[in-house]
């Protein structure tokens, strides 16, 4: 997806804000619905996300970080969301992650050829 496309994308789902961010009133499972439609353009999920009151009550059973997902792609999307990917336009993130594994290929080059 083109950043221009992307960023219209964005501005209609978390309209007046920088980047994706959480409202109050809106459950962990819903703001990942939010993110779904941004990035994959539709969120196969929407209509059985769950309300906070819901989500709430879930928090007694299971640990922050240990919470269910509903697939893969809903906790790659809050992995990256946490570490603050998602705030990036498409082309930046490629660029970035290009970035890393050229540093990372490098550093394993260095480590083959001079050792820890």
């Amino acid at each position: 997806m083109s950043d221009g496309a992307w960023q219209k994308r964005f501005n209609k789902i978390f309209p007046n804000m920088l980047y994706p961010e959480k409202s109050f009133g809106e459950s962990i499972d819903q703001f990942i619905g939010k993110l779904r439609q941004l990035e994959d353009g539709n969120d196969p999920h929407a209509k059985d996300r769950m309300p906070i009151n819901v989500e709430y009550s879930l928090n007694a059973v299971y640990d922050y970080y240990e919470r269910p997902f509903r697939d893969q792609r809903d906790q790659q999307l809050w992995e990256e969301y946490s570490f603050g990917q998602l705030s990036l336009t498409p082309s930046l993130r490629k660029t970035i992650s290009s970035t890393l594994k050229n540093i990372k290929k490098a550093n394993q080059q260095w480590r083959k050829n001079y050792g820890n």
